[in-house]
C-alpha cells in the first residue's frame, strides 16, 4: 500500500553552492572503491549513513529502486553512498554482509564531517540520513535530513525532471 504523499520535503528551499569535495572510499567483496566524485552534467543524489543507523540501512533498497526508477524515465542521475561510519571495521562488516552496496565513499573524523555537513547547511549533529541533490548545474538544489518515505518519491522526481 502506497504511503500518503507529505508535504514536499524540497519545497523552499535555496540552491547553493555543490557540498563538500568526495574522494575517499571503500569498498568489500572485490568491487572497487568510488572514484573522486565531481559535481555537475548528471544530478547526484549523495545519501549519507551509517552502518549503525537502521533507518539508514532499512531505506537503502528503496532509494536504489528510486533511482533505477528515474533512470527509466531519462534522468540522468548518480546515487552515491556516503558513510560516517567512526569505526572502519563497523563499515566494512557492513558491506561484507549484504549484497547491494559493495562500496561507499567515507568521510572519517568529526572535522571532516562537520565541514562536509556545513557545505549542505547542516550545524550540530545532523538527523541520519541525510539526502543531498546536487544539479547537473553543481548546485545543492534540496537537503533532506532525516530518512525519506515511499509518498516522498513524487517530490523527488519532480525535483530531478523524472
Amino acid at each position: 500500500m502506497a504511503s500518503k504523499p507529505r508535504r514536499d520535503p524540497c519545497l523552499g528551499q535555496e540552491l547553493r553552492d555543490p557540498p563538500g569535495a568526495l574522494e575517499r572510499g571503500r569498498a568489500t567483496g572485490g568491487a572497487s572503491a568510488p572514484s573522486p566524485l565531481s559535481y555537475g552534467k548528471r544530478w547526484t543524489w549523495v545519501n549519507v549513513w551509517a552502518a549503525w543507523c537502521e533507518p539508514c540501512k532499512k531505506e537503502m533498497p528503496m532509494l536504489l529502486r528510486w533511482r533505477d526508477e528515474l533512470r527509466k524515465k531519462g534522468v540522468a542521475i548518480d546515487l552515491v553512498f556516503l558513510s560516517i561510519d567512526d569505526d572502519e571495521r563497523e563499515l566494512m562488516r557492513f558491506l561484507d554482509g549484504q549484497s547491494q552496496l559493495k562500496s561507499t565513499y567515507w568521510l572519517e573524523g568529526e572535522e571532516a564531517q562537520a565541514s562536509w555537513f556545513e557545505s549542505v547547511g547542516i550545524t550540530g549533529s545532523p538527523k541520519l540520513p541525510v539526502h543531498a541533490f546536487v544539479s547537473p548545474d553543481a548546485k545543492t538544489a534540496c537537503v533532506i535530513s532525516g530518512s525519506v518515505e515511499e509518498g516522498d518519491y513524487a517530490a523527488i522526481a519532480r525535483l530531478t525532471g523524472g
